[in-house]
């Protein structure tokens, strides 16, 4: 417990935050967001964690911006705040500057308390069944209720038998 009140029962509104990063898979994550919060009458926020170097700020410069487009993350984001108005939910888009993903999340879920955190992942290799260290670290430590969405069968493990 991080000190963060757990709510123990739905006194309003569904509170979702759902990570967004522009990939398919982190889409499919906001589309089963924004349906929940469609029919708990809820909200989504949309959250990009930016932890990009300034090195990586460079590129657009270097290389031009059609291989490193300046605004990935404000395009991920309005894509999950239209697909919220195409289904009439109310979608807030926040791009978090932080040194990794997880303290981004962190920060985030201490600033909106939100009901459910809902997270896309796939399945890693391996003898038990994985989803990365991120989704594990969510698991642990997020004050809220979290849902994973796997769209993806698990990979057939090396040590499996047959595998």
């Amino acid at each position: 417990d991080r000190g963060v009140p757990r709510r123990d029962s739905f006194n309003g509104p569904l509170r979702i935050l759902v990570p967004v990063s522009g990939t398919a898979l982190a889409r499919h994550g906001a589309e089963l967001a924004v349906a929940l919060a469609q029919a708990a009458h809820g909200m989504v926020t949309a959250l990009y964690a930016d932890s990009s170097s300034e090195r990586l700020l460079q590129l657009p410069r270097r290389f031009g911006s059609a291989l490193a487009p300046r605004s990935s993350a404000s395009a991920s984001v309005h894509e999950i705040v239209e697909l919220g108005q195409a289904y009439g939910v109310e979608v807030h888009g926040r791009i978090r500057k932080a040194s990794s993903a997880r303290r981004a999340l962190l920060h985030e879920l201490d600033r909106v308390s939100p009901d459910l955190l809902v997270m896309a992942v796939s399945p890693r290799v391996g003898e038990q069944l994985f989803f990365g260290d991120l989704a594990s670290q969510m698991l642990a430590d997020a004050p809220c209720s979290v849902l994973l969405l796997c769209t993806e069968p698990p990979p057939k493990s090396a040590t499996a038998p047959g595998g």
